[in-house]
């Protein structure tokens, strides 16, 4: 969009952007700020991207329509519990793998509260850019945020350069930035995280390389969410990212329960290719 290289064009975009954000919440609002677009929603609890967006329904579930990003505490948590199988609480531990902006991150952020601990990861650098600025916004001190992606083994990815930021990907790409890549197992160690309530994993396709170097984190977990993209198999083709069966295999073996998906369908492909599971070493 080179029209918002212009300030006059994004001034106007900031007051549309509010004008029709508010007929949804009272409280939004849009402004652009050292280069990237922050977005104020009740709390108040921002989010900061690329691109000036507005208000939307993202998932329906048994109470009607709720909004991952956008309502409040005592709903969000009933959405992540909803889509993921757990319910947050004061003083969890939590880690995001694949962060993005930062949306999950400011969720779990404020419902483990400062007595809670996070560690947020993203590895392209635009996202992690958005992600940093979201979690000073937000105040979320008990966050560690790091810019890396994650695999089996240590080294350098190159991670795609997408026209939607959200579905950039490692493995097959042609273009894009150079990362560098550690574990799961590593970044935990390094930042002293002992044990993790909620692990969640949204790296479009590299999931089962990055569970092969976790190993002594999953030990650690209650409960894991893991994003599988075989819907983008089905639709583009990219049979890369076709792993559903082997992330559950994988748990399997680790001594986790998968959760009765079946029970959660929302009726929206994305969501609905989550795997989410418990450590039975944790089940009471």
């Amino acid at each position: 969009m080179k029209l918002l290289n212009y300030p006059v064009v994004r001034d106007l975009a900031s007051i549309i952007a509010t004008i029709y954000g508010r007929t949804q919440l009272r409280s939004f609002s849009v402004g652009y700020e050292d280069g990237l677009w922050v977005h104020k929603y009740d709390g108040p609890r921002y989010l900061v991207r690329e691109r000036p967006s507005i208000p939307k329904k993202r998932h329906k579930g048994a109470g009607g329509d709720r909004n991952f990003s956008h309502d409040d505490p005592s709903q969000l948590k009933d959405v992540i519990e909803d889509v993921t199988g757990y319910a947050p609480k004061l003083g969890d531990v939590f880690v995001d793998i694949g962060a993005g902006k930062g949306t999950l991150t400011v969720a779990l952020g404020k419902l483990v509260g400062a007595e809670g601990r996070g560690l947020s990861v993203e590895a392209h650098p635009k996202q992690y850019r958005c992600l940093s600025r979201t979690c000073a916004l937000n105040r979320l001190d008990q966050v560690i945020t790091e810019q890396v992606a994650v695999g089996a083994t240590d080294g350098e990815v190159l991670i795609s350069e997408e026209g939607n930021a959200d579905e950039s990907h490692v493995g097959q790409v042609d273009d894009g930035y150079n990362v560098k890549q550690t574990t799961v197992d590593k970044l935990v160690e390094a930042h002293g995280i002992g044990q993790v309530d909620f692990l969640s994993m949204n790296i479009e396709g590299a999931e089962t390389e990055a569970l092969l170097g976790m190993k002594s984190t999953l030990a650690r977990c209650r409960i894991v969410a893991i994003a599988c993209h075989d819907f983008r198999a089905d639709r583009e083709g990219l049979e890369e990212m076709r792993t559903k069966d082997k992330v559950i295999s994988i748990l399997n073996e680790a001594g986790f329960r998968i959760s009765p998906l079946e029970q959660r369908r929302t009726k929206t492909t994305a969501l609905d290719d989550w795997v989410s599971a418990e450590n039975s070493a944790f089940a009471a």
